[in-house]
Protein backbone atom coordinates (compact mmCIF):
# COMPACT_ATOMS: atom_id res chain seq x y z
CA UNK A 1 0.00 0.00 0.00
CA UNK A 2 1.29 3.36 -0.77
CA UNK A 3 1.16 6.14 1.76
CA UNK A 4 -0.84 8.82 0.90
CA UNK A 5 1.24 12.56 -0.38
CA UNK A 6 1.83 14.90 1.46
CA UNK A 7 -0.66 17.84 1.35
CA UNK A 8 1.14 20.96 1.91
CA UNK A 9 0.99 23.70 -0.64
CA UNK A 10 4.03 25.07 -2.55
CA UNK A 11 5.24 28.38 -1.45
CA UNK A 12 5.32 30.72 -4.98
CA UNK A 13 5.85 34.41 -4.68
CA UNK A 14 3.69 36.92 -6.80
CA UNK A 15 5.35 39.81 -8.60
CA UNK A 16 4.66 43.20 -7.96
CA UNK A 17 2.03 43.08 -10.93
CA UNK A 18 -0.47 40.86 -9.11
CA UNK A 19 -0.06 41.80 -5.89
CA UNK A 20 -1.31 45.49 -7.44
CA UNK A 21 -3.77 44.36 -9.34
CA UNK A 22 -5.71 42.06 -6.49
CA UNK A 23 -5.67 45.06 -4.37
CA UNK A 24 -7.61 46.76 -7.17
CA UNK A 25 -9.97 44.43 -7.55
CA UNK A 26 -10.89 43.68 -4.05
CA UNK A 27 -11.03 47.64 -4.05
CA UNK A 28 -13.37 47.35 -6.72
CA UNK A 29 -15.69 44.96 -5.14
CA UNK A 30 -14.40 41.72 -5.53
CA UNK A 31 -14.65 39.75 -2.06
CA UNK A 32 -11.45 39.15 -0.39
CA UNK A 33 -12.14 35.05 -0.89
CA UNK A 34 -12.95 35.15 -4.79
CA UNK A 35 -9.57 37.30 -5.26
CA UNK A 36 -7.33 34.86 -3.17
CA UNK A 37 -8.84 32.12 -5.58
CA UNK A 38 -8.62 34.13 -8.79
CA UNK A 39 -4.96 34.42 -7.82
CA UNK A 40 -4.24 31.30 -6.47
CA UNK A 41 -2.80 32.53 -2.63
CA UNK A 42 -4.24 31.66 0.74
CA UNK A 43 -6.46 34.08 2.07
CA UNK A 44 -3.53 35.19 4.59
CA UNK A 45 -1.52 35.78 2.00
CA UNK A 46 -3.69 38.17 0.50
CA UNK A 47 -4.52 39.78 3.80
CA UNK A 48 -0.63 40.52 4.15
CA UNK A 49 -0.75 42.69 0.79
CA UNK A 50 -3.99 44.67 2.01
CA UNK A 51 -1.61 45.21 4.79
CA UNK A 52 1.33 46.38 2.66
CA UNK A 53 -1.47 48.06 0.25
CA UNK A 54 0.21 51.47 0.64
CA UNK A 55 3.42 49.99 -0.11
CA UNK A 56 3.03 47.80 -2.62
CA UNK A 57 0.61 50.70 -4.45
CA UNK A 58 3.52 53.28 -4.10
CA UNK A 59 5.94 50.78 -5.32
CA UNK A 60 3.87 50.01 -8.46
CA UNK A 61 2.62 53.74 -9.65
CA UNK A 62 6.37 55.06 -9.15
CA UNK A 63 7.48 52.46 -11.67
CA UNK A 64 9.36 49.91 -9.81
CA UNK A 65 9.56 46.72 -12.16
CA UNK A 66 6.36 44.88 -12.12
CA UNK A 67 8.18 41.42 -12.09
CA UNK A 68 9.59 42.20 -8.88
CA UNK A 69 9.14 39.93 -6.35
CA UNK A 70 9.85 41.26 -3.31
CA UNK A 71 9.83 44.77 -1.48
CA UNK A 72 12.62 45.28 0.72
CA UNK A 73 15.19 48.15 1.28
CA UNK A 74 19.06 47.84 1.36
CA UNK A 75 20.03 47.03 4.95
CA UNK A 76 22.72 50.86 4.71
CA UNK A 77 21.66 53.91 2.57
CA UNK A 78 24.87 54.98 2.23
CA UNK A 79 26.71 51.96 1.52
CA UNK A 80 23.59 51.33 -0.93
CA UNK A 81 24.69 54.78 -2.85
CA UNK A 82 28.39 54.11 -2.28
CA UNK A 83 27.73 50.90 -4.47
CA UNK A 84 25.78 52.35 -6.92
CA UNK A 85 28.08 55.67 -7.60
CA UNK A 86 30.96 52.81 -7.61
CA UNK A 87 28.81 50.81 -10.42
CA UNK A 88 28.23 54.05 -12.79
CA UNK A 89 31.88 55.01 -12.84
CA UNK A 90 33.14 51.39 -13.22
CA UNK A 91 30.39 51.14 -16.14
CA UNK A 92 31.15 54.92 -17.67
CA UNK A 93 34.97 52.98 -17.64
CA UNK A 94 33.38 49.92 -19.69
CA UNK A 95 34.88 47.62 -16.80
CA UNK A 96 32.58 44.25 -16.54
CA UNK A 97 30.47 43.95 -13.74
CA UNK A 98 28.87 40.82 -12.53
CA UNK A 99 27.04 39.64 -9.05
CA UNK A 100 30.37 38.34 -7.83
CA UNK A 101 32.07 41.83 -8.74
CA UNK A 102 29.11 43.51 -6.87
CA UNK A 103 29.29 41.82 -4.15
CA UNK A 104 33.38 42.05 -3.33
CA UNK A 105 32.70 45.04 -3.71
CA UNK A 106 30.05 45.96 -1.43
CA UNK A 107 31.79 43.64 1.59
CA UNK A 108 34.87 45.79 0.88
CA UNK A 109 32.82 49.27 1.08
CA UNK A 110 30.62 47.36 4.30
CA UNK A 111 33.68 46.97 6.10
Amino acid sequence: MSEPKSLKRKITTKPLSEKYKAIQDIDKGLSKKDAAEKYGVPFSTLSTWLKSKDKISAAYEKGKNPKTLKLKKAGSEALDKAIFKWFLRAREQNIPINGEVLKEKAKRFAD
